[in-house]
């Protein structure tokens, strides 16, 4: 049914001064509006109110945080009579001073229901939603970009195993080579034996090569390697992987 112009006037009018009062954390002003029956259902999980005291209450607590700190941007008033009943769809984009800087934070609808009783217009039911961002223009469900997303998210956990793995495989090696006096030949033959000591002019060195080789193989996932040829000398080669350097 089609509202007449004076009547629609006067239903915003009252419609922006309990708007006006929710912005600036007019209690006073806020709960008035309300009939003794209102019903509310907020945008968050916790704001599902089946009485005026409780929605009011909840108001009370939490009006700071939106006093002087909203911008609405861009907004849409449709009016529609059904019966007794006015319906008013309240459609904005909503701006939020943070840290002193006007932030964008998503678009919002404001539905509510408008008879007019005996104390004048007052509302009954109000429900503030948030639109679904995953569906686009015609869509109900946004099922293409939840899979667009979820593809998305699997590619770039593939790329982050494939980038743990690569620097996985990456090792670093320290090379020591002997060939002059067989020590590191003697060494790679007793390497598997546990405290072994070698005595030279100078001192005494002791080597526990069995302990080295379990510490370089088993807790750095490394290799501990002996390479000899014949009339040239020994190689020892330590190779960890990149990732525990």
């Amino acid at each position: 049914m089609q509202l007449k112009t004076n009547i629609k006037k006067d239903i915003l009018n009252h419609y922006k001064k309990w708007l006006d009062a929710y912005l600036n954390a007019d209690v006073e002003t806020y709960n008035p509006y309300f009939d003794e029956v209102f019903h509310f259902i907020g945008s968050t999980d916790n704001e599902e109110f089946l009485s005026r005291e409780h929605t009011t209450q909840f108001f009370k607590e939490t009006a700071d945080q939106l006093a002087g700190k909203c911008d609405l941007r861009n907004e849409t008033y449709t009016l529609e009579q059904f019966g007794k009943q006015i319906f008013i769809t309240h459609i904005f984009d909503a701006w939020f001073l943070n840290n002193g800087d006007s932030t964008y934070y998503g678009k919002f609808r404001f539905s509510s229901i408008m008879p007019q009783t005996a104390d004048g217009w007052r509302i009954i039911y109000q429900h503030f939603s948030t639109p679904d961002s995953k569906s686009d223009l015609g869509d109900t469900i946004g099922f293409e970009k939840s899979n667009d997303r979820r593809t998305n998210m699997d590619q770039k956990f593939a790329q982050i195993k494939s980038f743990i793995k690569e620097k996985q495989s990456h090792t670093i090696s320290l090379s020591v080579f002997e060939n002059g006096h067989n020590i590191l030949k003697k060494l790679s033959q007793k390497m598997y034996q546990p405290f072994v000591k070698f005595k030279s002019t100078a001192k005494v060195i002791a080597l526990d090569l069995s302990m080295s080789y379990d510490i370089i193989r088993k807790t750095y996932q490394g290799e501990l390697i002996f390479q000899r040829k014949l009339g040239e000398g020994t190689r020892l080669i330590i190779k960890l992987p990149q990732h525990f350097i």
